[in-house]
Protein backbone atom coordinates (compact mmCIF):
# COMPACT_ATOMS: atom_id res chain seq x y z
CA UNK A 1 0.00 0.00 0.00
CA UNK A 2 1.19 3.27 -0.68
CA UNK A 3 0.23 6.86 0.43
CA UNK A 4 1.10 10.33 -0.82
CA UNK A 5 2.32 12.60 1.71
CA UNK A 6 3.18 15.69 -1.10
CA UNK A 7 3.07 16.68 -3.97
CA UNK A 8 5.58 15.98 -6.36
CA UNK A 9 7.33 13.10 -8.39
CA UNK A 10 9.15 9.96 -6.46
CA UNK A 11 10.17 6.15 -7.38
CA UNK A 12 9.08 3.11 -6.04
CA UNK A 13 11.37 -0.36 -6.85
CA UNK A 14 10.38 -3.51 -5.90
CA UNK A 15 13.46 -6.27 -5.44
CA UNK A 16 13.22 -9.70 -5.02
CA UNK A 17 13.63 -10.70 -1.31
CA UNK A 18 16.45 -13.80 -2.20
CA UNK A 19 17.78 -11.64 -5.83
CA UNK A 20 18.98 -8.05 -5.34
CA UNK A 21 19.04 -8.06 -9.22
CA UNK A 22 15.79 -9.07 -9.73
CA UNK A 23 14.05 -5.30 -9.58
CA UNK A 24 11.56 -2.92 -11.30
CA UNK A 25 11.19 1.03 -11.15
CA UNK A 26 8.22 3.02 -11.27
CA UNK A 27 7.78 6.67 -11.70
CA UNK A 28 4.67 7.81 -9.22
CA UNK A 29 4.00 11.78 -9.49
CA UNK A 30 1.84 13.05 -7.18
CA UNK A 31 -0.92 16.43 -8.27
CA UNK A 32 -2.24 18.98 -6.11
CA UNK A 33 -6.41 18.07 -5.84
CA UNK A 34 -8.58 20.71 -7.08
CA UNK A 35 -9.45 23.44 -5.20
CA UNK A 36 -12.44 25.92 -5.37
CA UNK A 37 -11.22 29.57 -4.14
CA UNK A 38 -13.92 31.73 -3.50
CA UNK A 39 -13.78 35.34 -2.83
CA UNK A 40 -15.53 36.75 0.23
CA UNK A 41 -15.54 41.35 0.09
CA UNK A 42 -17.88 43.82 -0.94
CA UNK A 43 -18.90 44.34 -3.71
CA UNK A 44 -17.72 48.22 -3.91
CA UNK A 45 -14.83 50.53 -2.44
CA UNK A 46 -15.35 54.43 -1.97
CA UNK A 47 -13.00 56.34 -3.86
CA UNK A 48 -9.82 57.09 -1.45
CA UNK A 49 -10.82 54.37 1.10
CA UNK A 50 -9.29 50.53 1.56
CA UNK A 51 -10.93 47.21 1.45
CA UNK A 52 -9.87 43.66 2.55
CA UNK A 53 -10.26 41.05 0.47
CA UNK A 54 -10.68 37.49 1.94
CA UNK A 55 -10.62 34.24 0.30
CA UNK A 56 -11.13 30.63 0.79
CA UNK A 57 -10.36 26.78 -0.56
CA UNK A 58 -13.44 24.58 -0.28
CA UNK A 59 -10.81 21.67 1.28
CA UNK A 60 -8.03 21.37 3.81
CA UNK A 61 -4.98 20.73 1.67
CA UNK A 62 -1.48 21.57 3.04
CA UNK A 63 -1.44 24.83 1.94
CA UNK A 64 -4.40 27.25 1.91
CA UNK A 65 -3.10 30.44 1.20
CA UNK A 66 -3.74 32.61 -1.47
CA UNK A 67 -1.41 35.02 -3.89
CA UNK A 68 -3.58 38.28 -4.69
CA UNK A 69 -3.40 40.36 -7.93
CA UNK A 70 -5.16 42.75 -9.72
CA UNK A 71 -6.39 40.55 -13.02
CA UNK A 72 -7.91 44.38 -14.77
CA UNK A 73 -8.07 47.84 -13.63
CA UNK A 74 -4.92 49.01 -12.19
CA UNK A 75 -5.39 52.49 -12.54
CA UNK A 76 -8.40 52.01 -10.09
CA UNK A 77 -6.70 50.31 -7.04
CA UNK A 78 -3.56 49.57 -5.43
CA UNK A 79 -3.40 45.95 -4.00
CA UNK A 80 -0.61 45.59 -0.60
CA UNK A 81 -1.21 42.06 0.13
CA UNK A 82 -5.22 41.57 0.96
CA UNK A 83 -5.87 45.27 0.84
CA UNK A 84 -7.53 46.57 -1.83
CA UNK A 85 -6.98 50.62 -2.19
CA UNK A 86 -9.09 52.92 -4.00
CA UNK A 87 -7.46 55.65 -6.01
CA UNK A 88 -9.85 56.43 -9.28
CA UNK A 89 -13.65 55.75 -10.15
CA UNK A 90 -13.80 52.39 -12.07
CA UNK A 91 -13.98 48.62 -11.93
CA UNK A 92 -11.47 46.72 -10.96
CA UNK A 93 -10.95 43.06 -11.19
CA UNK A 94 -8.50 41.20 -8.15
CA UNK A 95 -7.75 37.55 -8.44
CA UNK A 96 -7.13 35.27 -5.93
CA UNK A 97 -4.69 32.01 -7.12
CA UNK A 98 -4.52 29.01 -4.83
CA UNK A 99 -0.59 28.87 -3.48
CA UNK A 100 -1.10 24.81 -3.30
CA UNK A 101 -2.70 24.47 -6.81
CA UNK A 102 -1.68 27.32 -8.60
CA UNK A 103 -4.46 26.69 -11.24
CA UNK A 104 -6.83 27.05 -8.89
CA UNK A 105 -8.19 30.49 -8.60
CA UNK A 106 -11.32 32.83 -8.45
CA UNK A 107 -11.93 36.60 -9.71
CA UNK A 108 -13.94 39.21 -8.73
CA UNK A 109 -15.04 42.69 -10.12
CA UNK A 110 -15.23 45.47 -7.33
CA UNK A 111 -16.36 49.17 -8.19
CA UNK A 112 -14.74 52.34 -6.75
CA UNK A 113 -17.79 54.77 -5.93
CA UNK A 114 -17.76 58.23 -5.05
CA UNK A 115 -18.52 58.78 -0.96
CA UNK A 116 -21.78 59.37 -0.02
CA UNK A 117 -22.92 63.27 1.01
CA UNK A 118 -22.36 64.26 4.23
CA UNK A 119 -23.47 67.66 4.61
CA UNK A 120 -24.70 70.75 2.93
CA UNK A 121 -23.53 73.72 2.97
CA UNK A 122 -24.60 77.34 2.40
CA UNK A 123 -21.20 79.14 0.68
CA UNK A 124 -22.74 83.11 1.52
CA UNK A 125 -23.87 82.63 4.87
CA UNK A 126 -26.64 84.92 6.81
CA UNK A 127 -27.55 87.56 4.50
CA UNK A 128 -29.54 90.46 5.35
CA UNK A 129 -31.91 91.91 2.14
CA UNK A 130 -34.37 94.66 1.89
CA UNK A 131 -37.58 93.90 0.74
CA UNK A 132 -38.27 92.64 -2.84
CA UNK A 133 -34.23 92.21 -2.80
CA UNK A 134 -33.52 89.37 -4.12
CA UNK A 135 -30.03 87.16 -3.88
CA UNK A 136 -28.91 83.94 -5.51
CA UNK A 137 -27.81 81.28 -2.58
CA UNK A 138 -24.90 78.79 -4.11
CA UNK A 139 -24.84 75.28 -2.18
CA UNK A 140 -22.13 72.75 -2.31
CA UNK A 141 -22.03 68.87 -1.05
CA UNK A 142 -19.29 67.64 1.58
CA UNK A 143 -17.12 66.14 0.50
CA UNK A 144 -16.12 67.68 -2.70
CA UNK A 145 -16.02 64.25 -4.31
CA UNK A 146 -19.07 63.02 -3.48
CA UNK A 147 -21.77 61.67 -5.70
CA UNK A 148 -23.56 64.56 -7.44
CA UNK A 149 -26.77 64.93 -5.48
CA UNK A 150 -29.14 67.70 -6.26
CA UNK A 151 -29.87 70.08 -3.43
CA UNK A 152 -33.76 71.36 -2.56
CA UNK A 153 -34.23 74.61 -1.14
CA UNK A 154 -37.11 75.20 1.25
CA UNK A 155 -38.15 78.54 3.11
CA UNK A 156 -39.24 78.53 6.56
CA UNK A 157 -41.67 81.34 5.97
CA UNK A 158 -42.78 81.77 2.68
CA UNK A 159 -44.41 84.80 3.64
CA UNK A 160 -41.03 86.26 4.49
CA UNK A 161 -38.77 84.56 1.71
CA UNK A 162 -39.47 82.59 -0.95
CA UNK A 163 -36.87 80.98 -2.57
CA UNK A 164 -37.06 78.55 -6.14
CA UNK A 165 -35.64 75.51 -7.17
CA UNK A 166 -31.94 77.57 -8.44
CA UNK A 167 -31.24 79.13 -4.79
CA UNK A 168 -32.84 82.74 -6.10
CA UNK A 169 -34.50 84.10 -2.44
CA UNK A 170 -36.88 87.14 -2.41
CA UNK A 171 -37.49 89.07 0.70
CA UNK A 172 -41.32 89.36 0.57
CA UNK A 173 -41.86 90.35 3.72
CA UNK A 174 -40.03 91.90 6.77
CA UNK A 175 -39.08 89.04 9.23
Amino acid sequence: TMKATGVGTATVKAVCENNNAISDTVSITVVPVEVKVTIDCADEVVLGETLELNANLDKEVADTSVTWTIADGEEYADLTGNVLTAKELGKVTVKATSNYNDNCYATKEIEVVRPKVQSVEITEGDITLEETKSQTLTAKTLPAEAEETPVVWISSDNGVVKVDANGKVVAVGTG
